[in-house]
């Protein structure tokens, strides 16, 4: 729960400038995890996460989000905040 009330606090922040400048790579795959799995999260800004990699589910069809997450710290360039210049 500390998570999610310190994503709603500085959140904004990253937002707004809508580039990936000073976050590493976990730290951007921790952030697109955690929207991803919250709905309230997911419908408010889940579109500024634009994930160019492969989709990874499980047997029962949902995403396998701990997977996708360890995919975008090897390969951050998979994805991108919108609006970011590519």
């Amino acid at each position: 729960m500390k998570h999610y009330l310190l994503l709603v606090f500085f959140l904004p922040l990253f937002i707004q400038a809508q580039v990936n400048e000073g976050l590493t790579a976990e730290e951007r795959a921790y952030l697109f995890h955690v929207v991803r799995k919250s709905p309230i999260l997911e419908n408010n800004i889940g579109r500024y996460f634009d994930y160019k990699g492969p989709d990874i589910r499980f047997a029962n069809k949902e995403i396998n989000y701990d997977s996708v997450e360890i995919v975008i710290m090897n390969q951050p360039d998979l994805l991108h905040a919108a609006g970011q210049a590519r």
